[in-house]
C-alpha cells in the first residue's frame, strides 16, 4: 500500500513537472513568421518577449545571419551570435561606431563586424536571417531596449525583403550608401508593404504627409522624438477636418529636442500625451485609420531624414490580429501616460 502511494505521488509529480514545463515553453516561445504568411507584430507593451524572438531568430540560422544595428550590447544577443559564428554560420554585423563601440570585443573574431563613424547614425534595426526571415522595428539590442523601453517589431518571411535590405547592406557597410531606389513595394502573405531607406529621399517625408492627409477617421503616434514642423502641420490640418488624433511623445523628449513640437501641439490643441513610466517610449510610429501602420528605426527628425542611415516601413490593409497587438500595446501606452502642459506655456502667436 505505501509503495503504490509513493508510486502515486511519484506518477502524478511527473505529470506535474511536465505540465508546467509545457506550459513554461508555450510562454517562452515566440511564433516567428510562416511562410507565406502575414507580418508578425511583436511589442513588448503587449507582453511580448522582445529578446526571445531576436534569441529565437538568431537560433534558428543555418547559413547566414546579417544585423544592421544602432546599439548592440544585450549579453544574451552578443553570445548567441557569437556561438553561431564559431558553429560556421556567416554572421555579418553593421553597427553605429559610438553606440556600439565593444561589438567586436562582444562578438569575437568569428563574426564580421563594420562599425561606422559617419556624418549621420547608423541608425538602422533589422536582422536578417538565412536570406528569409527579417525582423525590423525601433528596439535597439541592449537590455532596457528589449526588456523596459517601449517599442514595436515587425517580422516578415519574404526572401525579396531580405534581399533588398542585404543590398542596401553593402552600400552601408563602406559608406555609400545609394539615394536611388531607396524604396520599394512588396506584397507579404495578404498585404502590401512598403519599405523605405533614408537618409535623402523627398519622397519618403511627402509619403509620411500624404498619409497623414488622408487619413479619414484616426491617426495614432507614439514618438521617441519629434523635430519636424511638417508632419506636426499636416497633423493639425486631419484634426481641424475632424480626424480623431491621439499622440505621445516621450516625457524627457518634450523637456529638449521635441520640446518646440509638444508646444506647437499643445497650442494647436491636439491632444499630447507623455510616458510616466521609467522606460522610454522609444517607438516611431504611426496608425492611420487602424488600417496602415508606419513603424522602423526613423524618429520624425530633421537627421532621420537628412543624415541617418534610418528606415521605415508602410503596412497596409493590417489584419485583425495585427490591430489587436497595436490595441493591446496601445492600451498600456495611455495607461502610463499622463496629459502634456508645458511648464512656462508660450503665447498664442
Amino acid at each position: 500500500m505505501y509503495a503504490s502511494r509513493l508510486l502515486i505521488i511519484f506518477l502524478s509529480a511527473v505529470l506535474l513537472s511536465y505540465s508546467l514545463y509545457q506550459i513554461a515553453e508555450r510562454i517562452t516561445t515566440v511564433t516567428l513568421p510562416a511562410e507565406g504568411g502575414d507580418t508578425l507584430l511583436y511589442s513588448n507593451q503587449s507582453r511580448d518577449d522582445l529578446t526571445k524572438a531576436y534569441l529565437q531568430s538568431i537560433e534558428s540560422a543555418e547559413e547566414s545571419i546579417l544585423l544592421l544595428i544602432y546599439n548592440l550590447s544585450d549579453p544574451s544577443v552578443t553570445h548567441a551570435l557569437r556561438r553561431k559564428a564559431e558553429e560556421g554560420v556567416d554572421v555579418t554585423v553593421i553597427c553605429d561606431g559610438n553606440a556600439s563601440r565593444r561589438a567586436k570585443k562582444y562578438l569575437g573574431s568569428s563574426v564580421k563586424v563594420y562599425q561606422r563613424h559617419d556624418n549621420g547614425l547608423m541608425h538602422l534595426k533589422i536582422l536578417v536571417v538565412d536570406d528569409y526571415l527579417v525582423l525590423l522595428g525601433s528596439a535597439n539590442l541592449s537590455r532596457h531596449s528589449l526588456r523596459i523601453h517601449g517599442n514595436l517589431v515587425m517580422a516578415f518571411d519574404s526572401r525579396e525583403i531580405a534581399s533588398f535590405v542585404k543590398q542596401r547592406a553593402k552600400e552601408v557597410a563602406i559608406g555609400k550608401p545609394s539615394k536611388q531606389d531607396t524604396s520599394k513595394t512588396f506584397i507579404v502573405g495578404s498585404q502590401p508593404l512598403e519599405l523605405w531607406f533614408l537618409p535623402s529621399n523627398q519622397k519618403a517625408i511627402d509619403r509620411i504627409i500624404s498619409l497623414i492627409d488622408q487619413a479619414k477617421k484616426s491617426l495614432k503616434i507614439a514618438m521617441y522624438t519629434w523635430t519636424r514642423r511638417d508632419f506636426a502641420e499636416a497633423v493639425v490640418r486631419s484634426a481641424l477636418r475632424g480626424v480623431k488624433i491621439e499622440a505621445v511623445i516621450d516625457r524627457d523628449s518634450t523637456k529638449s529636442s521635441s520640446k518646440k513640437i509638444a508646444r506647437y501641439l499643445y497650442r494647436e490643441k491636439i491632444p499630447l500625451l507623455i510616458n510616466t513610466n521609467p522606460g522610454l517610449l522609444h517607438h516611431k510610429f504611426l496608425l492611420v485609420d487602424e488600417t496602415i501602420l508606419v513603424n522602423g528605426s526613423a524618429n520624425w527628425t530633421k537627421a532621420a531624414f537628412a543624415k541617418n542611415n534610418d528606415c521605415f516601413v508602410i503596412l497596409l490593409d493590417l489584419t485583425e490580429q495585427q490591430l489587436s497587438v497595436l490595441n493591446s500595446m496601445w492600451k498600456t501606452i495611455k495607461t502610463e501616460a499622463r496629459a502634456f502642459k508645458p511648464r512656462h506655456p508660450s503665447p498664442t502667436p
